[in-house]
């Protein structure tokens, strides 16, 4: 892990102690597949989220990225329609 990390053996030892590893650790540790909100948090992040936020999530991972684009056009979009305008209009979310 240290070698994933990019850090001393003396690092990665004070991290496993109970030290909270820095922000690009764990980024780096990350990119090489760790769950890194694991490790902040002691929760996977399947267990964090309710089965359809896992679906979404796991498909958004395997989208390719003009569908991924496309995705969160469509999210965006969606989200400012249903949260504009006073109650009763259109735009409100009963």
């Amino acid at each position: 892990m240290a070698a994933l990390g990019n850090v001393s053996l003396n690092t990665q030892n004070r991290y496993e102690g109970g030290t909270m590893p820095s922000v690009e650790y764990l980024l780096r540790i990350g990119a090489a597949g760790a769950d890194w909100y694991w490790i902040v948090t002691g929760q996977r992040i399947a267990d964090a989220l309710g089965p359809d936020e896992s679906r979404v999530v796991d498909l958004f991972k395997a989208a390719s990225h003009e569908a991924r684009s496309a995705v969160l056009a469509v999210l965006q979009c969606m989200v400012s329609t249903t949260h504009a305008g006073p109650a009763g209009t259109p735009g409100d979310v009963m």
